[in-house]
């Protein structure tokens, strides 16, 4: 296929500002395309929050965990760890990979008990740092993903490799099924303007040319094809 296959996303409560567009989304999509299903990845997501309690309005740039463990403290000026896990249903990595960016010396936009100590407590106290200063509006504050939580996705139980795998296994069918039926329609063909053609009919990945003369031995073999007389 043309995308990683999909995984079971993590599982955690977003504040209510988001679930309301969400569901206003939600509504306006199942309205327009009833026949299809949507299915919501918090995790691979960037939103933009604006502050309001200090001297500029910054827009901070933030994914999903992030916005919701900011959103908290609109309610309270003092929370634990496991206050906002519990709250947000948050697993202990992206906890940990939020929290190292907000809490970064660098910026600080939070501030913990423990400043000195990059790991955190279960009873360590977290406020809001209401001295934050930058000289740029904007600040992007997003963990960077890894490649391994891109493409399982939290919740994932499959290895990069095993995924890898599966993908070229998908595009090996795909070519395979294209370069029989383009020669189940011209019957004879050369082999450089056959790998031509398969290029141009797939449309879901950029077939390269190497693989596609390995799947056409493959298909001699199976026979599947036959070489010409001379070949």
């Amino acid at each position: 296929s043309g995308h990683w296959p999909y995984q079971a996303p993590p599982e955690y409560r977003i504040p209510p500002q988001i679930e309301r567009a969400k569901q206003t989304f939600s509504t306006f999509y199942q309205k327009k395309f009833p026949a299809r299903s949507l299915i919501w990845l918090f995790s691979h997501g960037n939103l933009q929050v604006q502050t309001t309690y200090l001297k500029k309005n910054y827009q901070i740039v933030v994914n999903c965990p992030q916005a919701s463990i900011l959103s908290l403290f609109n309610q309270y000026t003092t929370l634990t760890k496991k206050e906002i896990l519990e709250k947000f249903q948050l697993s202990e990595q992206d906890f940990k990979d939020s929290m190292m960016k907000l809490c970064n010396p660098k910026t600080k936009l939070l501030a913990k008990e423990d400043a000195k100590n990059p790991n955190f407590r279960p009873d360590e106290k977290i406020v809001v740092n209401e001295k934050f200063e930058s000289n740029n509006i904007r600040l992007k504050l997003t963990p960077q993903i890894k490649a391994e939580k891109l493409m399982e996705g939290a919740g994932g139980h499959k290895s990069v490799d095993e995924i890898t795998k599966q993908v070229v296994q998908e595009r090996c069918q795909i070519i395979d099924a294209t370069c029989v039926r383009i020669m189940k329609a011209r019957k004879t063909e050369s082999q450089s303007n056959l790998i031509d053609e398969i290029i141009r009919q797939i449309h879901l990945f950029q077939a390269q040319p190497q693989m596609i003369r390995q799947r056409i031995e493959y298909l001699i073999e199976r026979e599947y094809l036959e070489k010409g007389a001379g070949e």
